[in-house]
């Protein structure tokens, strides 16, 4: 490119965009400043690995606060854009300032994906808003525990009941062998 009298030089430092002029300096504002949504979805994040039963606390804050009615959670599991299923739709507003943070515990469902997405939506009066995940997660078959149970405390637990209460699908429960009390 030659430079001639009408030539205009564009040059970025900084995120400012300078003007140069042949004889004249303009300066700009910022060339583009950091576009946050109205709703921040906190967890997850991204690479995190989601185990088919548990339960995975979504966690979202209120960047900018708004006349919302209510929250929907969603997932995909084919790409960022969905189809999205229904994890939880109208849960209540809670606290709407701006800053609060909200969370909700999801069962974790059995749809094996290493490319799952959740979204977060906040319905409100005049349009909504909602985030994703940054990057995909994982859903995951777990790894099988088994669980042992013996009254005398040698065990995971001293209960049956105890044992089921903490297991998961595909755990297993063991029960010790018990001995009488004359000791054979």
């Amino acid at each position: 490119v030659r430079e001639g009298e009408n030539d205009m030089k564009i040059s970025l430092s900084s995120g400012v965009c300078t003007r140069l002029f042949r004889k004249a300096i303009f300066a700009t504002a910022f060339l583009s400043t950091p576009a946050f949504g109205h709703v921040f979805l906190m967890a997850p994040t991204g690479d995190d690995e989601l185990i088919i039963g548990s339960t995975y606390e979504i966690t979202w804050e209120i960047s900018v606060s708004h006349d919302t009615k209510n929250w929907d959670l969603h997932y995909a599991t084919v790409s960022q854009e969905g189809p999205w299923i229904p994890i939880a739709i109208d849960l209540p507003t809670g606290d709407n300032t701006q800053g609060s943070i909200h969370t909700y515990d999801w069962t974790i469902p059995d749809s094996p994906s290493d490319t799952v997405w959740v979204r977060v939506t906040q319905d409100n009066s005049g349009g909504n808003y909602d985030d994703t995940n940054d990057l995909p997660c994982t859903i995951a078959v777990g790894t099988p525990v088994i669980w042992t149970v013996d009254d005398d405390g040698k065990a995971d637990f001293n209960t049956i009941q105890s044992a089921i209460d903490a297991a998961s699908d595909g755990d297993e429960i063991m029960f010790l062998e018990a001995k009488s009390k004359t000791g054979r």
